[in-house]
């Protein structure tokens, strides 16, 4: 399990800013209440997909939610689809 305390402190950040506690938090972003917990304390990085379901609750990037930069913008897909619809997109174009 990878820790950062940049990921930790900017989580804690966004937690504080929504004004919920932190097992509403959890519940508002779709995330387990043991994983926000374990990267609250401890800055341990969650999978990726309940990364990907707080960075879209904040409407952040992944490099920002994870400290990798310190810009907001998030740069939705203009057309979202599975991976298994891009998948399939990809096999029919070759």
């Amino acid at each position: 399990m990878a820790a950062s305390e940049k990921f930790k402190n900017r989580l804690l950040a966004l937690i504080k800013n929504s004004n919920l506690h932190k097992v509403q938090y959890a519940s508002a972003v779709g995330v387990n209440n043991t994983t926000l917990f374990h990267a609250t304390l401890y800055g341990i990085i969650p999978n990726v997909t309940s990364l990907i379901k707080i960075a879209n609750h904040e409407n952040i990037s992944l490099d920002y939610l994870l400290g990798y930069t310190d810009d907001k913008t998030f740069y939705p897909a203009l057309s979202p689809s599975t991976f298994q619809e891009r998948l399939v997109s990809l096999a029919e174009e070759n």
